[in-house]
């Protein structure tokens, strides 16, 4: 098991380190690094909207004197781009928060942070590393309800509920789709609506409750047309293709998924298209037209392969599995059935399917705790403030009779006294003034002397010196007064 480990960990680091370095052959030119920040840019690749996104967020970046401004302009290329190349962008983007950070450290630069994480935990379950990503999602989940932000805190939950989807816990998804809808409705975010009622339906979608899909779709459909979201339309018109072929309606399916297909490719958006081409093949494949399916399967499995996504290279892998059984050509396609397996283990197997169980259970119980620690908080600061009130209304009621009781002592000069009569009444007045001195000022002299008796003893001295000529003063004025 520690081998496999270590492999494991391995494997993983020479991944990112091609996604970083991406060789792409030596007879095509990349763009230059110091302008565009990341290696192996091939801008021919692009679709023309993403280089106009890319040039302008660089000008601002290049032209910025200030950090924050930087981290904005990489921003806009990491929410906006639909190229895959984003990624990279996302990894140099959250090394330059995270140094910022160190020096600065702000609530937008926070947010910020978490968004990145999301996007990195969203690219690390993308390529099956499904530890990693809920790993990036819980910190960004717990930075997000640190700062109050509802609607990263509703997109963490969102990406939350899709791990649990992917690992067939049907209920737990459900559960997590649902809290970031109503927290996206509660701030009015149309687009995250739009995105977790299209999540909802893919998952009513597997579990054929059709109708009710359908529902959720045509509202996020009319979202993502409303703000003009070519991603979104495409994901809604995609899913409605899958739900017509899973009601055997295939003629209908096919054409929904032409139509996706055709936006995702307009967009650049690689790992839809693979998607979708793969739900066109199989629909090909329903119709044996054979040709046509192997066609579309191995664009499908040739871009899977390019972005690396365990997922639609599982989906293509079993449909030319299919395909090549179909044909009589038994070692291809138990070749693409093998491919199949691996890919569906690296995805969801136990201890990836308990990991994210345990990730997220202990994020639970550290929620629970912070709840309880805030709960006891409150409780206590109650408590100070009820105690603080009683303390004031104390206060005020023995001052106010100490006022009364020196105003007894000077009525005594109507009606004369004897000297030890009027030495009792002045000091007992005055020692009751000392004793209130000592309980008014005990809170305050606390911090200072730490409870110690001796420096206890040493204030309370100072307090007696500066009481004791005040009362030589005025026993003097008040005897005269009230004594025969």
């Amino acid at each position: 098991m520690e081998g496999n480990y270590y492999i494991s960990i391995i494997k993983h680091i020479i991944y990112i380190l091609l996604l970083l370095t991406s060789f792409n052959g030596v007879a095509q030119e990349f763009a230059d690094k110091e302008y565009y920040l990341v290696d192996s840019l091939v801008l021919e690749e692009l679709p023309e909207g993403d280089k106009e996104l890319l040039e302008s967020s660089l000008n601002k970046y290049h032209s910025a004197k200030e950090d924050t401004s930087k981290i904005t302009a990489l921003k806009n290329i990491c929410e906006n781009m639909m190229h895959d190349i984003w990624i990279k962008y996302q990894f140099y983007q959250y090394e330059l928060i995270r140094q910022k950070l160190k020096t600065t450290n702000t609530k937008a630069l926070k947010k910020s942070l978490a968004a990145a994480l999301i996007n990195i935990g969203y690219f690390y379950n993308q390529q099956g590393y499904v530890k990693e990503a809920i790993v990036y999602y819980d910190r960004s989940l717990k930075i997000y309800e640190e700062i109050v932000d509802k609607q990263g805190v509703s997109t963490s939950l969102n990406n939350i509920g899709f791990i649990y989807e992917t690992q067939g816990q049907n209920k737990e998804a459900y559960n997590y789709y649902n809290k970031s809808l109503k927290l996206k409705e509660e701030i009015g975010d149309k687009k995250g609506m739009a995105y977790s009622m299209s999540n909802i339906c893919s998952l009513l979608s597997k579990q054929g409750k059709f109708k009710e899909a359908l529902d959720y779709n045509r509202k996020s459909l009319d979202l993502y047309k409303e703000i003009g979201d070519k991603k979104g339309i495409a994901t809604s018109v995609g899913i409605i293709g899958t739900i017509c072929q899973k009601q055997g309606k295939f003629k209908e399916a096919l054409s929904y998924n032409l139509e996706s297909l055709k936006i995702r490719e307009e967009i650049g958006d690689k790992q839809g298209s693979s998607t979708c081409l793969n739900n066109i093949g199989v629909e090909y494949f329903r119709q044996g037209k054979l040709k046509e399916a192997l066609n579309y399967a191995n664009r499908s499995h040739k871009i899977a392969i390019e972005i690396g996504y365990p997922w639609n290279i599982k989906t293509a892998a079993s449909l030319l599995g299919d395909i090549y059984e179909a044909q009589g050509k038994g070692l291809k396609a138990l070749e693409m059935y093998k491919l199949h397996i691996q890919m569906r283990d690296s995805i969801n197997n136990e201890e990836t399917q308990k990991a994210a169980i345990r990730q997220q259970a202990q994020y639970e119980f550290e929620k629970a705790q912070i709840v309880k620690e805030n709960e006891a908080k409150e409780q206590a600061r109650i408590l100070e403030e009820e105690t603080t009130r009683r303390d004031n209304i104390q206060y005020s009621l023995i001052f106010l009779g100490i006022l009364i009781l020196f105003g007894i002592v000077l009525s005594l000069g109507f009606i004369k006294v004897s000297p030890n009569i009027a030495e009792g009444l002045i000091f007992f007045a005055f020692l009751i003034l000392f004793e209130f001195v000592l309980v008014f000022t005990e809170p305050y002299l606390e911090q200072y002397t730490n409870g110690e008796p001796m420096y206890n003893l040493l204030a309370n001295s100072v307090l007696a010196l500066v009481i004791f000529p005040l009362h030589a003063i005025l026993e003097k004025l008040l005897k005269k007064r009230i004594v025969k």
